[in-house]
């Protein structure tokens, strides 16, 4: 877990009782003047910043450079071609096909490991999503994870529709519910979280702009052909007109 700056102080004490599923605690930046922990724990301790590590310089739990952050995972999209999608769609990793997919941000509050290129966790979270949520497998996509200011980690979540480039207003709407209203439990090591989604461009709402788009180019183009069929009747009546008088001054 990520506690960062909170001005902690005292003896740190991980003694027996910490999770073994705590691959990463890091305190970093806190008041703490004493540290125990237990023998049996494995994980990444991190103590740089705290008046501890001024009695223990040399300790791992002080080394400020203890890890080099790891590349933050991303769903690969290996497997389909490198074409661009059109403004507001995106790339299935299911179908490789372009789609409108529902997305949004999860924010976890208290993750119990730290690496965001960690690929097993991250794709048990993909593996979950389109379980629990009733989508096609493999059509969850993840992107860039990283921890915000308030040491939540943040990850953008794409959902793609099977059968079409589009959900229905039914099925938006229960994937947000289970999403919004925490119905949907991640895997144990993510924690509590909170999901904020992005509005979905439902088709309907492009629908009458693109008819109405159509409209004016119908309108424009039949005042264009009625303004040049009476250019050419004027004209035609004058030059009729012109011959007449014509005519008019050889018989006279």
């Amino acid at each position: 877990r990520i506690l960062d700056g909170n001005a902690f102080n005292g003896t740190l004490d991980l003694g027996r009782s910490i999770s073994s599923e705590l691959s990463m605690v890091s305190f970093k930046d806190n008041d703490f003047s004493s540290v125990t922990v237990t023998s049996s724990y494995n994980g990444t301790l991190a103590l740089a910043g705290n008046p501890v590590c001024d009695h223990l310089p040399n300790t791992a739990y002080c080394n400020v450079t203890q890890h080099a952050p790891s590349r933050a995972y991303t769903t690969s999209l290996v497997k389909c071609f490198s074409g661009a999608c059109p403004p507001e769609q995106s790339m299935s990793p299911q179908s490789c096909g372009c789609a409108y997919p529902y997305q949004g941000v999860m924010y976890f509050r208290a993750p119990f490991f730290a690496d965001v290129g960690n690929g097993t966790a991250f794709q048990e979270l993909e593996s979950k999503l389109w379980t629990k949520l009733e989508l096609s497998p493999g059509s969850v996509a993840l992107q860039d994870p990283f921890f915000n200011s308030d040491s939540y980690m943040q990850v953008q979540v794409k959902l793609f529709p099977s059968g079409g480039p589009y959900f229905n207003r039914t099925e938006v709407m229960r994937i947000g519910f289970d999403l919004s209203n925490q119905t949907f439990k991640p895997p144990k090591e993510f924690g509590p979280y909170y999901f904020i989604a992005s509005p979905y461009p439902f088709p309907d709402r492009n629908v009458p702009a693109s008819k109405s788009k159509g409209a004016i180019i119908g309108i424009a183009v039949g005042c264009g052909v009625l303004v040049i069929a009476l250019v050419g009747a004027a004209v035609y009546a004058l030059t009729q007109r012109r011959r007449a008088q014509k005519a008019t001054e050889e018989l006279g």
